[in-house]
């Protein structure tokens, strides 16, 4: 399953919307093995109608920063190959008294390569305009490969890469797998490679 997921949340965004009148939610812990830097993260959302959801979502790391965002998102499929989402979310800082810090716009798309295989692609695209500093323009790309399990399950491994479009930090890359049941997935992720300590993410959403 995936709808919508914050840039904090470093997992791959799919244009999927929740649907009228249902919830989602995502949590996740992502952690560096051999130094003590945990980020936690926390979003809900509400549809309303078939195309559109307001929601928010929670960010905290362990050296201290936290943040909380209000999100709008519209999605909706372009064709039988292809779909498109639209998110808008203001950040304001926990840690100074909800001053707002930044406002990110998100682009989303995905599809599939051909409706006779499991093959399927995505790239979330962000723009950011902070109060203090200089604005960010990232793109996360990701190729996947759905498999069909029994009861309507699957799993999907991925691999993908992250660069900034204004080609000012290392790139990184990114393996991992999505296990999907019908309401809810299970994300496992390991991204950061080229830096001194890996980041490993493990992530849970649902759909009520």
């Amino acid at each position: 399953m995936f709808v919508a997921i914050n840039l904090s949340a470093q997992a791959p965004s799919l244009a999927g919307q929740v649907g009228n009148g249902h919830v989602y939610g995502f949590s996740s812990l992502k952690f560096h093995p051999g130094i003590n830097a945990q980020e936690g993260y926390a979003q809900l959302q509400y549809g309303i109608g078939q195309c559109f959801s307001a929601g928010a979502d929670v960010y905290a790391s362990g050296s201290g920063l936290s943040s909380m965002s209000a999100l709008a998102r519209f999605a909706m499929p372009l064709n039988s190959y292809a779909s498109l989402g639209v998110q808008l979310s203001p950040t304001f800082s926990l840690n100074d008294n909800m001053k707002f810090t930044s406002v990110t716009t998100a682009l989303y798309l995905n599809g599939i390569f051909s409706k006779r295989s499991n093959m399927m692609w995505c790239i979330n695209t962000r723009w950011g305009v902070n109060r203090k500093s200089e604005y960010t323009l990232n793109q996360w790309s990701y190729l996947g490969y759905r498999i069909p399990l029994r009861n309507g399950h699957a799993i999907t491994p991925m691999l993908g890469g992250w660069h900034s479009w204004k080609f000012d930090q290392d790139m990184d890359f990114t393996t991992g797998f999505l296990y999907s049941a019908k309401r809810c997935g299970i994300y496992f992720y390991i991204n950061e490679y080229l830096k001194d300590h890996i980041g490993v993410l493990m992530g849970l959403d649902f759909v009520i």
